[in-house]
C-alpha cells in the first residue's frame, strides 16, 4: 500500500509540474478554505495531496456550486480527515491569496483548537499522507509557503 502511495505521489508531482499554469487558470479568482487544526498547543495537522508540489499543507479546499463557506469547510475537514467539526469552534484567521504570475485564489484561514490529536482516517484517493506534526518540529519539514505563511502568523514562529 505504501508503495502504491509512493507511486501516485510521484505521478501527482508531475502532473502538477506540467500542468501548474492550467491549474491556476482553473483555480483563478476561486475562493478555497484551509483550516489550521491545532492539538493542546503542541501539534498540528498537515496533509499532503497527491496533485502537489510534495510539500504539506493545511486541511481544506475549494466550494462547490452554490456552497457556503462553512458547509465547504465542514465538507472538506470530514472527506479529508474524517473528523465532524463544530462549525462555532472556527475562529477566523484571515485572507491571503496564493498566486502564480498574475493568476491566484483567495484562501479563507481559520484556526481550529482540540483537546488531543483526534485518531485520522485512512488518506483518501485525494489524500497521500495526513499527520499530527510537534510544533518544534516544523522547520524538519517542506511545507506550503502559504501555508506556513498561516502557520507563522498563528503561532508566532518562524518556520
Amino acid at each position: 500500500m505504501k508503495d502504491q502511495s509512493l507511486i501516485w505521489q510521484l505521478i501527482g508531482r508531475s502532473i502538477h509540474f506540467c500542468f501548474k499554469p492550467l491549474i491556476y487558470i482553473f483555480l483563478n479568482n476561486s475562493t478555497r478554505s484551509r483550516v489550521l487544526f491545532v492539538a493542546k498547543n503542541q501539534y498540528i495537522l498537515l496533509s499532503k495531496t497527491w496533485l502537489s508540489s510534495g510539500e504539506w499543507g493545511l486541511i481544506g479546499g475549494g466550494l462547490k456550486i452554490n456552497e457556503d463557506l462553512i458547509s465547504g469547510i465542514k465538507r472538506e475537514v470530514m472527506e479529508e480527515t474524517g473528523f465532524k467539526l463544530i462549525p462555532q469552534k472556527l475562529t477566523f484567521i484571515g485572507d491571503y491569496r496564493q498566486t502564480l504570475i498574475n493568476l491566484g485564489y483567495n484562501i479563507k484561514a481559520y484556526q481550529y483548537q482540540v483537546d488531543r490529536c483526534f485518531n485520522l482516517k485512512r488518506p483518501t484517493f485525494e489524500i497521500a499522507a495526513l499527520r499530527w506534526f510537534k510544533i518544534n518540529d516544523l522547520n524538519k519539514i517542506k511545507i506550503n509557503k502559504i501555508c506556513a505563511e498561516i502557520i507563522n502568523s498563528v503561532l508566532d514562529i518562524e518556520i
